[in-house]
């Protein structure tokens, strides 16, 4: 813990607490995620499987919380993660609700896509999340915020996935949040990257409605509802979203695995390539201003090199959602945003 001056402690959960601190080395704020010591041997298999998880190399997406190490702290196990500083979705849905007011349409598309390229990134590379919920999707940086997905405590990860179903490698353990549980899960039958695609479902109509999807006072209750369906379009049509979104929502809670469309398919998916587009330009001009001000006290021409480096990524992001990669164009945006930063960061002027 030398290496670290501790602020805060910012959550807490059976295995341990999490908390805020700075790398006194390079004044870098992460999340210092601290398991307990005392821990049952199941427990710390799923620690060990997280930090294995983290520390794969295929995992390294602009949309994914990064992995910086972890070290034995008196007996207990501590990762070393990126900090988010907006918080999760699940502190601005409550936000809302406690405003009253509901999430525009335009920001829960630039968060949905986003959510998309993180699901597609890990759906190729044989990963199953297995928890996507609103608690585990983080916010930093300026508004509409990018979206950073984490927590791979319960991630899974397949022999195969994106090919047809038949010849498709599913997972066979009931685990993650009740809510967000998909029918083949509840069904105890084998599932796949489909059931990410399902809890997806549940995390957007929470966006949009400020309310589960399947809401129930037990959890035999709440699982009742999952297995009679999904029968919520009507509230999300209440709260004046458009049909495409509401169209988008409904495919995503189709009952059969086979009928909803994958992660790489939904990056292909029209609304998201005009989606990815407002989102990139939002970054790029919400960021554009700090990082110009911190750039400009840089060394050489490094101003020159940010304000290119959002340029391209403005240019390359229209011109990918042209392509229909939708994945690609928001990526590029938030690679573009995390490098602009990290150079700002490498000559000490903080934006």
């Amino acid at each position: 813990m030398r290496d670290f001056t501790v602020i805060r402690q910012i959550g807490e959960g059976s295995f341990g607490v999490a908390s805020l601190a700075q790398h006194r080395a390079t004044a870098r704020p992460v999340v210092l995620k601290q398991l307990k010591a005392a821990m049952s041997g199941k427990e710390r298999a799923i620690a060990e499987k997280e930090v294995r998880v983290l520390a794969s190399p295929r995992l390294v997406h602009p949309n994914i919380v990064r992995y910086f190490g972890n070290f034995e702290h008196c007996g207990a196990l501590v990762i070393v993660m990126e900090f988010a500083n907006r918080g999760d979705l699940a502190e601005r849905i409550k936000a809302h609700r406690e405003a009253g007011s509901c999430i525009p349409e335009d920001t829960v598309a630039a968060w949905l896509v986003q959510i998309v390229a993180a699901l597609k990134h890990l759906h190729t590379r044989k990963i199953l999340h297995r928890d996507l919920k609103p608690q585990n999707i983080f916010l930093d940086g300026d508004a509409p915020g990018v979206i950073k997905l984490g927590d791979f405590g319960i991630a899974k990860v397949l022999d195969a996935t994106g090919v047809p179903t038949a010849k498709r490698s599913f997972a066979d353990t009931l685990i993650g949040t009740p809510y967000y549980l998909s029918p083949e899960m509840l069904n105890d039958e084998p599932y796949n990257d489909k059931s990410d695609v399902w809890a997806l479902g549940c995390v957007a109509f929470e966006l949009c409605t400020l309310t589960h999807a399947f809401a129930g006072r037990t959890t035999i209750g709440v699982m009742k509802k999952i297995l009679d369906g999904f029968r919520g379009d009507a509230l999300i049509a209440q709260r004046g979203y458009s049909e495409s979104l509401r169209a988008i929502v409904q495919a995503l809670f189709r009952y059969d695995p086979a009928q909803r469309p994958s992660a790489v398919e939904l990056a292909r998916n029209p609304y998201f390539g005009r989606a990815a587009m407002m989102t990139a330009a939002a970054l790029v001009k919400a960021s554009g201003a700090r990082l110009m001000g911190a750039a400009r006290h840089l060394p050489g021409g490094s101003a020159g090199f940010v304000a290119a480096a959002a340029s391209a990524a403005s240019h390359a992001a229209a011109a990918a959602s042209k392509r229909g990669a939708v994945a690609d164009s928001v990526a590029g945006a938030c690679w573009c945003w995390c490098w602009c930063w990290c150079w700002c960061w490498r000559w000490g002027q903080r934006p």
